[in-house]
């Protein structure tokens, strides 16, 4: 963008920008030292064909063509606009044409986690018979508040040797919807990454994000919790800051994903969703996002 001069004026410079505009020059009039307004054009190639313009104008700027041209200007902007906003509307939908496009029929890994997790439900009656799954749940033993170590010892299951219990309690859902909500997030996150990626890409996510997400809750808050919630945040968040730093991995989230996610996680955060583990939500989502920043570097 340079400027090419300087016109005399408010009205006036305001009245040559609308006839350039109509011209189809791009520019732009800024207060310089009232009264003089400097005349900025955007295309250098433009540059010429401006400063000639400017030149008649500043001849003759009664010329009735320039007052038809601001009239002309205000009528193309309109049109404009609403060219523009055809156009972010076809970006947008053409965008969640691709993500649906992403979403194949369920991966094999994804849908064997859907299966472990409906049959662990429909086994434990959605959590009810605890008998049945108590060697999901990460511990049996509440953690001692003395220190971090002390917590972590308090896992003593896991240290002697019971180590999917780190894992397993993604698998434990407490209601049907409960169920449902979290199986068609994973369906679809999953999906996505495993064939987009690999299925030992998806391995190596869901169980990274459910190891550190479960520890962190059983840390702050005892071993009762259960869920597939905190390894979907993960998904989300891989997918989304993955597409956003590496815009060729294919990865996109669109807004309205991100609004609706953001808002449950603050209304279970602000307990209007009640008897939720924040905890497993919060670190699955930073460690999901981490791991996207990560691969979008190294990519």
């Amino acid at each position: 963008m340079r400027m090419i001069g300087h016109i005399q004026g408010e009205s006036n410079a305001k009245l040559f920008s609308d006839y350039l505009y109509v011209q189809g020059i791009e520019n732009q009039v800024e207060s310089d030292e009232e009264p003089r307004w400097a005349l900025w054009i955007h295309s250098e190639d433009q540059i010429d064909t401006a400063k000639k313009l400017l030149a008649e104008f500043e001849s003759n700027p009664s010329d009735p063509r320039y007052r038809q041209g601001a009239e002309a200007a205000e009528r193309q902007r309109v049109l404009d606009d609403k060219a523009e906003q055809e156009a972010r509307k076809r970006m947008i939908d053409g965008r969640e044409a691709v993500v649906r496009a992403q979403i194949p029929s369920i991966a094999p890994l994804t849908l064997l986690f859907i299966v472990i997790s409906v049959l662990v439900s429909l086994i434990s009656s959605f959590g009810d018979k605890t008998s049945t799954i108590n060697n999901l749940f990460l511990s049996a033993h509440s953690p001692d508040p003395s220190s971090v170590v002390s917590r972590l010892l308090s896992m003593r299951e896991v240290l002697q040797g019971q180590v999917w219990r780190v894992f397993t309690p993604i698998f434990i859902h407490f209601g049907f919807i409960h169920l449902v909500f979290n199986m068609l997030w994973l369906k679809d996150l999953g999906s996505v990454i495993e064939k987009r990626e690999s299925t030992g890409t998806l391995a190596i996510l869901v169980l990274s994000i459910a190891g550190l997400s479960n520890v962190a809750q059983f840390l702050l808050h005892g071993p009762s919790f259960g869920g597939m919630s905190g390894v979907v945040y993960g998904l989300l968040g891989y997918i989304w800051i993955r597409g956003k730093f590496d815009p060729f991995s294919g990865y996109f989230v669109p807004p309205s994903t991100l609004v609706f996610m953001g808002l449950w996680f603050f209304a279970c955060v602000l307990g209007i969703i009640s008897n939720v583990a924040n905890t497993v939500h919060a670190v699955g989502l930073l460690s999901g996002m981490a791991w996207g920043y990560i691969s979008a570097k190294q990519r």
